[in-house]
């Protein structure tokens, strides 16, 4: 529904099929970013995404880009973005992603 208060997205079932997965990322990306952007600023917006490790180290320029143009872009748009994760190392570490970098310093 459009006018849901709240959605929930599981996509674990889709570990063990990645390509499949790529283009589920690439369809929430756009109705994220929809959400986020499209809609009145007088409405609150969060995102918050659970087991972000998954996200973070996302091989995919394409999900890289969403996360550092979300995080850094959604305040004006009265919208917040939280990401858990079970390790900090995971947003900011030699071997972290831009994508996790602009996580944590947003």
């Amino acid at each position: 529904r459009d006018d849901a208060r709240m959605v929930v997205l599981e996509l674990g079932g889709l570990e063990d099929r990645p390509s499949l997965l790529v283009a589920v990322m690439f369809s929430l990306i756009i109705y994220i970013e929809n959400r986020m952007y499209r809609t009145p600023r007088t409405l609150k917006k969060l995102n918050v995404i659970d087991e972000g490790w998954r996200l973070l180290d996302f091989k995919n320029r394409k999900v890289g880009e969403f996360i550092q143009k979300g995080y850094r872009t959604c305040r004006r748009h009265t919208g917040a973005y939280i990401t858990i994760t079970q390790n900090i190392v995971d947003f900011d570490s030699d071997k972290a992603s831009s994508a996790a970098r602009a996580a944590w310093g947003n």
